[in-house]
């Protein structure tokens, strides 16, 4: 991020926040991204933008910025529009879970491999089929095809779960560490100084739904901090609004026991 003291007397800076530069006035219109032709999720998406809007003008009697809310696991690139510019941008890209070559090479069912029972992995393919998504690898085209589009924005927030985790330990898989790292190295080239992203649950590991395999572990935590370079807390003060980033995973703690390894506990519950 940007360094440095602050550009105006209304935009203050501390060691735990940043700041970005003004949009270019000349800006008119910046593409909105739609989700898949289901009323359900664009209603989903469209009244959490309505709610975002709805908090900002509460904090301003300025005009909201425009938010361009993205959901990988909802979304696909088959149209665009355009929203008229005020103020600044934010895209939000949620959930991408993309697959680096390694883990193209353990195959889209890896995630199967480890459910010992039929009946368990049958109902795991119906949720992924019919709830998520039946080609776990697809997100690995998607993002790059968005990354082609001319998405002009002053802001690029990312929460979480850059990679695809199919044993659920998070980054502490060294395929899956190449999965978050090449994602995010994406993302990074492509959007700079703009982008901000936090830890998702999946990049700590946690329990798959079967309950068979997977854990929140410390490793993965470091190695997302310290290795990543993903911050676990941010603050950013674009006058006139203050955005704060938080790892939501340390605020659930007390409702994520039995994702936990429990000699890790006490580590989770001080950590700095």
């Amino acid at each position: 991020m940007l360094s440095g003291h602050s550009r105006a007397g209304n935009t203050t800076k501390d060691n735990l926040s940043d700041v970005l530069p003004d949009p270019p006035a000349s800006r008119q219109n910046t593409p909105i991204i739609s989700t898949r032709k289901s009323p359900v999720n664009i209603g989903i998406l469209k009244l959490f933008q309505l709610e975002l809007d709805c908090i900002l003008s509460k904090l301003t009697a300025q005009k909201p910025a425009h938010t361009i809310i993205f959901d990988f696991s909802l979304a696909t690139v088959d149209s665009f529009s355009t929203v008229p510019r005020s103020g600044y941008t934010i895209l939000v890209i949620s959930d991408i879970h993309y697959a680096s070559d390694p883990e193209l090479a353990r195959g889209p069912d890896h995630e199967l491999d480890g459910i010992s029972s039929a009946s368990k992995r049958k109902l795991l393919g119906l949720i992924r089929r019919h709830v998520w998504i039946g080609n776990p690898f697809l997100s690995r085209t998607l993002l790059k095809q968005i990354l082609s589009q001319p998405l002009e924005c002053d802001l690029v927030v990312a929460l979480g779960d850059y990679g695809l985790d199919p044993e659920y330990m998070g980054v502490a898989d060294p395929i899956v560490y190449s999965n978050v790292s090449e994602c995010l190295n994406l993302l990074r080239s492509h959007f700079g100084e703009k982008f901000v992203g936090l830890i998702g649950d999946h990049e700590l590991g946690k329990r798959n739904v079967t309950g068979e395999i997977g854990c929140m572990n410390l490793k993965s935590w470091h190695i997302s901090v310290t290795d990543l370079g993903l911050k676990p807390f941010w603050v950013l003060r674009i006058s006139p609004w203050i955005f704060i980033g938080i790892t939501s995973s340390l605020i659930a703690l007390p409702n994520l026991m039995g994702d936990v390894i429990r000699t890790e506990l006490p580590e989770w519950e001080n950590l700095p």
